[in-house]
């Protein structure tokens, strides 16, 4: 239980931060920042548990068995971006430029998630930000 609760904390601390500083960039360069959620937080956990549970939990896991943390965090990060493109291919996000783009954040998004779950030694840290960094894209795009 005490994963769990350095993992709560963690995630609650480092889901702040990035709240604060994507509001602030927003303010700056739009000029507001609107903050409606609508039914899209049920789909930011449909999504980020199981993608936690499948990449951090089990992959990472796995990987780490076998191969040196490193490593493995750099295998299930690729693996991780390649479970994207069919979304951004549907949506349209097919040019290179945007592929790399997309490829990349998503990239250092599950390698920071993976070393946060390492830290903590608990997957809800990785499952808070993950959900509020998904909540964060869907306010971005509205």
């Amino acid at each position: 239980m005490r994963n769990a609760a350095v993992g709560v904390k963690w995630g609650v601390i480092i889901s702040s931060m990035i709240v604060v500083i994507e509001a602030g960039l927003t303010y700056f360069f739009q000029g507001s920042f609107h903050f409606d959620l609508g039914w899209r937080w049920l789909t930011t956990l449909l999504f980020a548990i199981p993608e936690e549970v499948l990449f951090r939990g089990f992959l990472l896991q796995k990987l780490s068995s076998s191969l040196t943390f490193i490593k493995a965090n750099l295998l299930a990060s690729l693996l991780f971006v390649s479970i994207h493109l069919p979304i951004w291919l549907v949506q349209g996000g097919a040019s290179l430029p945007k592929l790399i783009g997309n490829g990349a954040t998503v990239f250092l998004v599950g390698y920071g998630l993976s070393l946060l779950v390492k830290r903590t030694n608990s997957l809800w840290s990785s499952t808070i930000v993950h959900t509020v960094y998904n909540l964060l894209i869907y306010l971005r795009a509205a």
